[in-house]
């Protein structure tokens, strides 16, 4: 159970420029934007709540790196933890660091460890590439030292645009592109997920969903303020 409940906390964390270069950013793209994603159960209880803030970006010919400082609360409002991730652009590719999708509350839970992360890029598609557009696979590898050693991996496979529609949030209505991909949580024991993401240009992810294999939602988050 605990480890379905790490599982359905990864697939509800989620991220989202014009400038020389073509990028098609998924996340607001001026130093100083603020957002909020809140996660809620199948029950549509709050379970925690993650704000986001652009601190920095910096421009180098073709590359644009976007330092982003998150800090999640629990659905009491204490704070959890706090961190800094990055994504970015390359060649007009946007790409986030698979290490800023890991649920803040996973982390809080290790923070007095030891811990290692190696973790891919997620490649995200340009906003105009058309409905079935495969993307690339991604992964996140967890080691944890404790009185023994602990070790998880996350495999994102299978994705693909499934549509285009509007999607309506507390932050708005966003034209968006909705993904979906395959997961496998391996921690001792394999399961298997799946997940549904709706992804807004330089807004970033506006929802998502967690589904079982057997396709029974688990909980959801959605893109609560954006300032």
């Amino acid at each position: 159970m605990k480890t379905l409940m790490i599982l359905t906390a990864f697939l509800l964390c989620g991220t989202g420029i014009h400038a020389q270069t073509d990028c098609q950013a998924y996340m607001p793209i001026q130093e100083g934007s603020k957002w909020e994603i809140s996660s809620y159960s199948k029950k549509d209880k709050l379970t925690s709540r993650v704000e986001h803030e652009l601190i920095e970006k910096v421009i180098n010919g073709n590359e644009i790196l976007f330092i982003l400082k998150s800090i999640a609360f629990d659905e009491k409002g204490e704070e959890i933890f706090s961190n800094t991730s990055e994504s970015k652009c390359i060649n007009g590719s946007f790409k986030i660091d698979m290490s800023a999708k890991i649920d803040p509350i996973l982390l809080e839970s290790y923070k007095d460890m030891d811990m290692h992360i190696d973790a891919s890029d997620y490649t995200m598609p340009k906003h105009d590439e058309p409905v079935g557009t495969n993307l690339e696979d991604a992964y996140v590898k967890i080691t944890i030292e404790t009185p023994i050693l602990l070790a998880m991996t996350i495999n994102i496979s299978e994705r693909k645009i499934e549509k285009k529609e509007k999607m309506t949030c507390p932050a708005g209505t966003f034209d968006c592109i909705q993904l979906s991909q395959k997961v496998a949580l391996k921690m001792g024991i394999n399961i298997e997920a799946y997940s549904k993401e709706w992804y807004a240009e330089d807004i970033g992810m506006v929802r998502s969903e967690s589904y079982t294999k057997n396709g029974k939602l688990t909980g959801y988050s959605l893109l609560t303020k954006l300032n």
